[in-house]
């Protein structure tokens, strides 16, 4: 029996369109190379205490790491101030 196609998810379709921007306008700016790592994760914990639920916690993050190479070298960003 053929496996139904999955449709991506719009939130992770929109990640990868993100990191993909991101890398051509380091390379439209000069780099000689550049990587985009993303991430996007959820968090959900319950504490239970005498058969009663205690606290619910929900979170979710996202992120977005570039690296950007001149040549052989590695560009670093400036010091935090």
């Amino acid at each position: 029996m053929p496996e139904a196609a999955t449709q991506p998810d719009s939130a992770a379709l929109d990640l990868e369109s993100l990191a993909a921007d991101v890398v051509a306008l380091a390379v439209k700016a000069g780099a000689s190379d550049a990587e985009a790592v993303v991430r996007e994760g959820d968090e959900f914990s319950v504490n239970v205490r005498m058969g009663q639920v205690e606290t619910l916690q929900e979170s979710g993050s996202r992120g977005l790491g570039l690296r950007v190479f001149l040549g052989t070298r590695r560009l670093r960003p400036p010091p935090a101030t």
